[in-house]
């Protein structure tokens, strides 16, 4: 099973009915956008792919504030008790000292409150060390999905490029083909080299990876898919010219 196979398992039916909603909603985006733009009658898969990259979509973003609240609540309660604990304590100590109460009421009442500040002190150093690591998380996750949508961008601009040079130099037919099919009809044409061909395959894949869940890449793989996609978009963009 692919990791968003297993994500969407876990959807709820309010969740899953937004999702769709979504989904349709940007799909009647592309479609009309790529209706007003088409070269002609049919609308064809560089129509579609144009479309996409120029339709507003927007992204959010998934940070689970949900749980981020709960800890510091958590974090806050357990601060609360903390201080409580404190200060029965120091009432137990003066009430010892300067309160005639009966028995061991003081001790009791200042073991309590020494209790209580003890085991909730000790809540309140996990509670912010379970903060501070899902703030670190948030973060390295925040830099990841943007990784991600800026390789995913490029890629989108290589592909769309790279098909309307093709319908230029090769025909309509022929930029209609998978993106791979695409690279290497033009390199039989002399327009690209074994080794931009080579290097749109190898990023294909792990766009197809990112796209089905299958991978996540770190951030230095990301910097680095991204630079080269930057170069082969400037490959591609030469290839306008011709």
């Amino acid at each position: 099973m692919e990791l968003w196979q297993d994500a969407e398992s876990r959807l709820t039916p309010a969740a899953r009915e937004t999702l769709d909603e979504l989904i349709e909603d940007i799909r009647r985006q592309i479609i009309l956008t790529a209706d007003r733009t088409a070269y002609s009658s049919e609308i064809s898969v560089r129509d579609v792919v144009e479309a996409a990259q120029r339709s507003d979509v927007a992204r959010p973003s998934a940070s689970g504030p949900g749980s981020h609240r709960r800890r510091r609540l958590i974090f806050l309660v357990a601060i609360i008790y903390a201080t409580i604990g404190a200060a029965t304590a120091f009432y137990g100590v003066l009430s010892k000292n300067f309160l005639d109460l009966p028995g061991n009421t003081s001790s009791l009442i200042t073991i309590s409150g020494a209790s209580l500040m003890t085991a909730s002190t000790l809540l309140v150093a996990i509670s912010y060390l379970q903060l501070r690591k899902a703030r670190r998380e948030e973060s390295i996750r925040g830099r990841t999905e943007y990784g991600i949508n800026e390789f995913l961008s490029e890629f989108v601009q290589v592909e769309s490029k790279l098909r309307l040079s093709t319908a230029n130099l090769l025909g309509e037919s022929t930029s209609e083909r998978p993106i791979n099919q695409i690279a290497r009809d033009l390199a039989k044409a002399g327009f690209l080299t074994e080794a931009d061909v080579a290097e749109l395959q190898d990023l294909s894949a792990i766009r197809n990876k990112i796209v089905h869940g299958a991978t996540q890449p770190g951030d230095a793989a990301l910097h680095q898919s991204v630079r080269r996609l930057t170069r082969l978009l400037s490959v591609v963009g030469r290839l306008a010219d011709k």
